[in-house]
């Protein structure tokens, strides 16, 4: 995660104590971010499939939801398979932040 913010990727994790998957806090919006990892065969769950729609924040624009968060699941895969995928995740956020990846 250092490496990617080292990037400039604007992105927060909480390493659970247990459990298989990584919470993930973001600049960008998460179900546009899943919709465009979709189409690379990368599955996250953004905010909105687990959150209930009445307790999703506010952003400050026009009163739309503010959807920065996913989590990413970990259990099953290597750490090389795991790697590859955030890869890709990162420099999509690097992209949807307007920022070229380095």
């Amino acid at each position: 995660l250092q490496q990617a913010r080292d990037q400039g990727a604007q992105m927060q994790c909480l390493i659970p104590d247990g459990g298989m998957a990584l919470w993930v806090k973001t600049q960008v919006n998460t179900q546009q971010l899943a919709d465009a990892l979709a189409v690379k065969s990368i599955y996250i769950q953004h905010q909105k499939e687990f959150c209930l729609e009445n307790q999703l924040p506010l952003s400050n624009v026009q009163g739309s939801p503010c959807l920065n968060h996913f989590r990413l699941g970990f259990a099953g895969q290597s750490i090389e398979h795991f790697n590859a995928g955030f890869n890709v995740i990162v420099n999509l956020v690097l992209e949807l932040q307007c920022v070229k990846p380095s």
